[in-house]
């Protein structure tokens, strides 16, 4: 599956953009790398008062996944991962029905979010960059498609860009999911009434509302990247 052409051209666009901000988005292809997006996920949830079980959790996923890493001017200032369906966090957390069209084959789960507080505002372009990163190695690996799991205003950030995402109804969870979900009790407490269980066809990803999405949020905040802290917490998957 290759990027289409009109987002081959957004894509650039958007790169160029990037790296003139001061970005860097790349795989996380040796130990180094990978310690490193789990060192920084791990600091960023303990300040979210998460549990240590699941830092813990998410390296034991090491080996089923694919961590994606951001850069501002040489520091290490977000990360992301795609997991084997088999070895996701929100089916082991939410009781929900995945439609015919996805298979462990051509999908993966998408999270393990985490970004400095002060590259999570103006434009979102950690995200956003992170994101781009993962959809084009995903459509070169003949990945179609994303389980996610997130609270509302991160829904929206990838509705932004694909207006075919798909939420999940979710339903009452098994005794499994709910002996899991200890390890995200403190997620849960927080923001277990915002939660978002959504699938995103990779298909439908359109680069030109990526770049309408930046454009928006800095007439919105009026101020400059990196923004200022915004006290929100990532996504703990």
């Amino acid at each position: 599956m290759e990027v289409p052409f009109k987002n081959k051209i957004g894509s650039a666009g958007f790169r160029a953009y990037t790296q003139l901000k001061g970005y860097e988005f790349k795989i996380a292809v040796d130990k180094e790398d990978v310690s490193r997006a789990n060192e920084l996920r791990n600091r960023i949830f303990s300040d979210e008062k998460y549990s240590d079980d699941l830092a813990n959790l998410h390296e034991q996923q090491d080996k089923f996944t694919t961590i994606f890493i951001c850069h501002y001017k040489g520091e290490l200032v977000g990360t992301i991962r795609l997991v084997e369906l088999s070895k996701c966090s929100a089916l082991s957390l939410f009781n929900v029905e995945l439609p015919d069209s996805i298979c462990n084959n051509n999908a993966k789960e998408l999270g393990g979010l985490a970004v400095e507080t002060t590259h999570r505002g103006v434009g979102r372009i950690a995200l956003m960059g992170l994101i781009d990163t993962a959809y084009k190695f995903s459509l070169t690996n003949n990945i179609h498609w994303w389980l996610c799991s997130s609270r509302g205003n991160q829904y929206k950030s990838f509705k932004a860009i694909n207006e075919d995402c798909q939420k999940l109804e979710q339903h009452q969870p098994d005794q499994l999911q709910l002996e899991t979900r200890k390890i995200f009790a403190s997620w849960f407490e927080k923001y277990g009434g915002d939660l978002v269980v959504f699938v995103f066809d990779l298909s439908g990803v359109s680069y030109f509302k990526n770049i309408q999405t930046i454009i928006k949020s800095k007439f919105r905040y009026g101020a400059k990247t990196p923004s200022r802290p915004n006290t929100e917490s990532l996504d703990a998957k």
